[in-house]
């Protein structure tokens, strides 16, 4: 199911990237009033063929589209905090 804010990503990346929706749909194979759908109505449940056909045409990640923009920065952060302090705690720099 795409949330409100991954309505909006798609939304936003299609025109950052000059698309309208029906340029989206010849370039996808994705039906134009799908994508409207998926854009004005947040709560449909397109399946993995279909973000994945958006993702492609769209040039981006297609975890982007499935989860949203900012979980993936949000886990990258956690993660490189995490290596940071096991760093940190286990004393693993070089010698000099």
């Amino acid at each position: 199911m795409l949330t409100d804010t991954r309505a909006m990503y798609l939304e936003a990346v299609r025109r950052r990237r000059g698309f309208s929706q029906r340029e989206l749909a010849k370039l996808s194979g994705v039906p134009q009033p799908t994508i409207n759908r998926l854009e004005n109505k947040p709560d449909q449940n397109p399946g993995l063929r279909i973000i994945d056909a958006l993702a492609k045409a769209l040039r981006i990640r297609p975890d982007l589209l499935r989860f949203g923009p900012t979980p993936a920065k949000a886990k990258a952060r956690t993660a490189k905090a995490a290596l940071k302090a096991i760093d940190s705690s286990h004393n693993l720099a070089v010698p000099s």
